[in-house]
């Protein structure tokens, strides 16, 4: 996968890759309409073009979005663009659950 540092994907521009995995890669990103800080997770481009792969971006995202749970971040959008599907969701740094003097059980992770 290539870096898309710095390119700006709709209203978004791509500061950080954060990380990559077997679905796609995910950027910390600005959010120019809101300014914002969001994350970005791409699709990776050789499954953007097979229905199945492209359903599990877009399933994922459906499920996230019907949860409210401090250990999962919001998500604010479910695009495609320029041959690629993503999910825009909140920002969080490892560990940050978004919430101060929260109980955290031991190997808790924040959502990036």
């Amino acid at each position: 996968m290539s870096d898309r540092t710095m390119q700006k994907i709709a209203h978004y521009r791509l500061d950080k890759r954060l990380g990559t995995g077997g679905l796609g890669e995910v950027y910390k990103a600005r959010d120019l309409r809101l300014e914002r800080i969001v994350a970005i997770k791409f699709l990776r481009a050789d499954f953007f073009n097979e229905p199945s792969e492209r359903g599990l971006l877009e399933r994922e995202a459906r499920i996230a979005a019907g949860l409210s749970h401090p250990n999962i971040g919001t998500i604010y959008e479910l695009g495609k663009k320029h041959h690629t599907s993503y999910i825009v969701m909140e920002y969080r740094r490892r560990g940050d659950t978004g919430r101060k003097n929260q109980t955290r059980s031991p190997g808790t992770r924040g959502f990036a």
